[in-house]
C-alpha cells in the first residue's frame, strides 16, 4: 500500500488491510504534538502514520480491529504526532455554510433542526443591518417569514444566543473542527480552549495581584516545577464603571502550559506565581486607540542574541467582543474600577520556544508601544 502522509511523503511497503465495510474510511482525529487538534483523516492514512512511527495511538475505536494475514491491529480513533507540526492557522470565511455550522444547523429563533434552513439578517439590510458575523444567523423558513423585514423585538422573537464571529482556528478548518467537537468519541480529546471558542460562556480566571506582576524591563518567571512555561502575548483592557474598556495596554500572560494541560483543575497553579504577568509600557485611552479591533501585536523571544520565535496576531481575530468579556466578568462579581482584564492570545509558541533563564521577550504594537521583559528561572522551594 502506498499512501501520502500528512507531511507530504509517500509510505510504501505498509501491510495491506482489507477494507471490510469501509473501515479504512472511518474518520480519525489527528492531534499535534502539543495535543491541539490538527486534522481529521481516514483510518487508512492514520495507520500509515502509526506504522511509520510518525504518530502514537491515543484512543482506539471501541471493538474495531484491522486483520491482515499476519497481524491484527486496533482501529485508531485518535492519534498524536510524534513531532510538532508547524502549520499556518486557518481562518473562517463568512458564507452561508459557515453560518449554519456556527449555529449547529439550528434555527436561532425557534430551535428547529432539519432541512430548509436559511440565513437571516437580524437587523434587516434596508434598515442598516450589515452582512457580517454579528448580524447573520441560521433561520428556518417559518421564522424567516414570521420575522419579515422587522427586528426580532418588533416581531416578538428572541434570539437563542448572540451571534459572533468564530475565532480563527489553529491548524484545522472550521468544518473539520465542528466535526471533531460533535463526535462523542473525540470530545475529551479536543482541547478545552478549542471547545470554549464555541460556548456561550467565556473562560475567565483570576490572574495576579500587583506583587506578582512585573513592569517593563522587569523579570518574568518560570515555575520551578514546569518544563514548558510559555509567553502569551495579549491586549489587556482597563475596566471602568461600565462594560466598555476605558484604556488598553500590552500584557504578557506567562503560563505553565505543561501543568495546565496535565489537568484543567491545575489552571490556577499554571497561571499564578511570581512574575506570571507583565504589562505596559503605556495606557492608551479608548478615544486614542481608534479601532480597538484592529490592534496589531508582534511577539519575539530572543535567546543568546538570536530570535528563536516570532509571531503576530490582531484583535480582529478575537472570538468575543470586549464588552461581552467585561459583562461576564461583572456578572454577580463586583470589581473595582481600574481592574486589568487580559483578552486572550492569538500567538502560540511551539514547545521548542519554551522560556528559559536569560531569554528576552519583546511584545510590540504600533498602537500600544513595546513591552520588554527578561526571563528568570524561579528557584525550587
Amino acid at each position: 500500500m502506498s499512501e501520502r502522509a500528512s507531511d507530504g511523503t509517500h509510505s510504501k511497503g505498509v501491510t495491506a488491510f482489507p477494507d471490510h465495510g469501509g473501515l479504512l474510511s472511518r474518520p480519525v482525529l489527528v492531534l499535534n504534538r502539543n495535543f491541539e487538534p490538527l486534522n481529521v483523516v481516514p483510518v487508512r492514512r492514520a495507520m500509515v502514520l502509526l506504522l511509520k512511527g510518525k504518530a502514537e495511538m491515543i484512543k482506539p475505536a471501541d471493538g474495531l480491529a484491522l486483520h491482515a494475514a499476519r497481524q491484527t491491529l486496533p482501529v485508531p480513533s485518535v492519534v498524536r504526532l510524534m513531532i510538532y507540526a508547524h502549520r499556518p492557522p486557518a481562518k473562517v470565511r463568512l458564507n452561508r455554510r459557515s453560518i449554519l455550522l456556527r449555529d449547529d444547523y439550528t434555527c436561532q429563533y425557534c430551535g428547529y433542526q432539519g432541512p430548509g434552513l436559511t440565513v437571516d439578517h437580524v437587523i434587516p439590510r434596508d434598515r442598516g443591518g450589515k452582512t457580517d458575523w454579528d448580524n447573520l444567523v441560521a433561520c428556518c423558513t417559518r421564522c424567516n417569514a414570521k420575522k419579515g423585514n422587522r427586528t426580532p423585538e418588533e416581531a416578538g422573537m428572541t434570539l437563542r444566543k448572540r451571534p459572533r464571529k468564530p475565532a480563527y482556528l489553529p491548524y484545522m478548518g472550521y468544518a473539520k473542527l465542528m466535526q471533531a467537537l460533535r463526535n462523542p468519541d473525540w470530545h475529551d480529546q479536543t482541547d478545552i480552549y478549542t471547545r470554549v471558542y464555541f460556548s456561550d460562556r467565556p473562560e475567565l480566571f483570576f490572574k495576579a495581584t500587583l506583587p506578582r506582576c512585573s513592569p517593563p524591563f522587569g523579570e518574568i518567571g518560570i515555575r520551578s516545577d514546569s518544563t514548558f512555561t510559555a509567553t502569551e502575548p495579549e491586549v489587556a483592557v482597563v475596566v471602568g464603571d461600565g462594560n466598555e474598556p476605558i484604556a488598553f495596554t500590552l500584557c504578557n500572560d506567562v503560563s505553565a502550559w505543561d501543568i495546565e494541560r496535565e489537568n484543567p483543575l491545575y489552571l490556577p497553579q499554571s497561571k499564578i506565581f511570581l512574575g506570571c504577568c507583565a504589562f505596559g509600557p503605556m495606557l492608551v485611552t479608548r478615544e486614542q486607540i481608534g479601532d480597538p479591533y484592529a490592534i496589531e501585536v508582534t511577539c519575539r523571544i530572543i535567546r543568546n542574541g538570536t530570535v528563536i520565535f516570532e509571531g503576530s496576531a490582531s484583535t480582529a481575530q478575537m472570538n468575543r467582543r470586549f464588552d461581552d468579556l467585561i459583562a461576564f466578568l461583572r456578572r454577580n462579581n463586583p470589581i473595582p474600577v481600574g481592574t486589568l482584564l487580559t483578552t486572550g492570545t492569538g500567538i502560540m509558541p511551539p514547545p521548542e520556544a519554551a522560556l528559559r533563564e536569560g531569554d528576552i521577550v519583546e511584545m510590540e504594537s504600533p498602537q500600544l508601544g513595546k513591552l520588554v521583559n527578561f526571563v528568570r528561572q524561579l528557584p525550587p522551594p
